[in-house]
């Protein structure tokens, strides 16, 4: 749908006239296939790194609340798991200035059941020990040497790929540029990439004895791995409202 620029009542796009004033209308616009904010948007990357910043402090902050036993407390991880997607969800919803409870709902919902489905493939993993037993006999298959830290990174590739599927899921119904849509997953890819280099489980385990502080490095992993997600999901081209 378009406005007439004389009267502003809403018409349909192959509309000639207006409806309302029988106006003549221009001709529609056709909106280009790739655009200059689709591969670089300051602002939007800007409002992006800020919504990442409150996913990093919780995840740096929950450590001796995680770590609270020698035991892993199920109820704890699940309700880091889910703090985690929730803050994502909130902040892709305010990255895009969405403007309408309903969005902002959707995206809430969608970060909960990120958070759900990480929860459940860190069960999968952790307990069923099924990707660890895959990652062994595909590295014994392509004949290379097994390395021990590969199934940790597939369990941190698990964690953060559950959050993203369901925003990813959120994001496509909303988005309406095939630009957006043939760049999320490569930006969805690269996120995932970086998570599964971090080391330090949730980058809290430095609340247990002995194990110390997470490194720089681990830190910037983190903080890279959600600005990817954020930018792959996140705005182009949203003008700050203004008052009428």
């Amino acid at each position: 749908m378009r406005r007439c620029p004389h009267c502003q009542a809403p018409q349909p796009n192959a509309s000639r006239r207006c409806s309302r004033c029988d106006r003549p209308l221009p001709a529609p616009v056709r909106e280009p296939w790739l655009r200059a904010d689709d591969l670089w948007d300051p602002a939007a990357f800007r409002r992006c790194a800020q919504a990442g910043l409150p996913v990093l402090a919780f995840a740096l902050s929950a450590g001796a609340w995680l770590a609270g036993g020698p035991a892993r407390d199920e109820g704890r991880v699940l309700a880091y798991h889910l703090g985690h997607g929730l803050l994502l969800g909130l902040g892709l919803a305010w990255a895009r200035r969405e403007r309408q409870a309903l969005a902002w709902a959707a995206w809430l919902l969608a970060g909960l059941a990120g958070g759900a489905l990480s929860e459940s493939l860190d069960l999968w993993f952790s307990y069923r020990q099924v990707f660890s037993g895959l990652a062994q006999w595909l590295w014994q298959w392509l004949g290379l040497d097994y390395r021990p830290a590969l199934v940790y990174e597939l369990l941190q590739t698990l964690r953060l790929a559950g959050a993203a599927l369901p925003l990813a899921l959120a994001y496509t119904f909303g988005e309406r540029r095939p630009a957006r849509w043939l760049q999320a997953p490569l930006w969805l890819g690269l996120a995932v990439i970086l998570r599964s280099q971090v080391r330090g489980a949730f980058l809290t385990w430095w609340a247990l004895p002995g194990l110390g502080r997470p490194t720089l490095a681990a830190v910037a992993l983190f903080y890279a791995s959600v600005l990817a997600l954020l930018w792959g999901l996140g705005p182009r081209d949203q003008k700050a409202p203004t008052d009428a």
